[in-house]
């Protein structure tokens, strides 16, 4: 990954959901060039061990990699964000977290967020709920005054939780 001069405050990671029929965490290249733009990505190879190949016309093609992309939202503030999207869950968890976070650091990011869905009961026509955990006990009332819901218990798997877990480890 090669970056140089930027420096921003705000990191978040939103991974896309299912290929092909991806769902609300999704933004396309062109969605985001409204507001952000590609700055990385991260070479999939040694993250990632394909398990099937797509047939197309009768013959095989070569396994296609997830992508995990950097963007810059440049938002005129002191405040810019860094999203990173990311299409699948690494096979090598802790190898790209790692990464990723390295990234986080040569750009200055000061605050790191991710963003995963949780299942929960839930009547169609209720408002949909945002639940919360912060790696620091001093957090937490932010993500109340942002009407977060603390996560009392319970886990955060893939990148979602483990990138937060070494992130607070830094």
């Amino acid at each position: 990954v090669g970056i140089s001069g930027v420096v921003t405050a705000g990191f978040v990671y939103v991974r896309r959901h299912g290929a092909g029929g991806r769902y609300s965490g999704c933004y396309s290249d062109e969605a985001l060039a409204g507001d952000a733009r590609l700055l990385a990505e991260i070479d999939p190879y040694g993250f990632f061990s394909p398990s099937q190949v797509i047939i197309d016309d009768g013959l095989i093609r070569d396994p296609e990699f997830p992508d995990h992309k950097f963007y810059y939202w440049d938002k005129g503030e002191v405040h810019d964000l860094v999203i990173m999207i990311g299409t699948e869950q690494p096979t090598d968890t802790y190898g790209m977290a790692r990464e990723v976070l390295d990234v986080a650091q040569r750009l200055g990011v000061e605050r790191l967020y991710t963003g995963a869905a949780m299942a929960t009961f839930m009547h169609h026509a209720q408002d949909a709920r945002v639940w919360g955990t912060a790696t620091h006990p001093d957090l937490l009332p932010e993500l109340k005054a942002h009407g977060a819901l603390i996560m009392k218990e319970g886990t955060i798997s893939g990148l979602n939780g483990l990138i937060l877990a070494l992130a607070r480890e830094r």
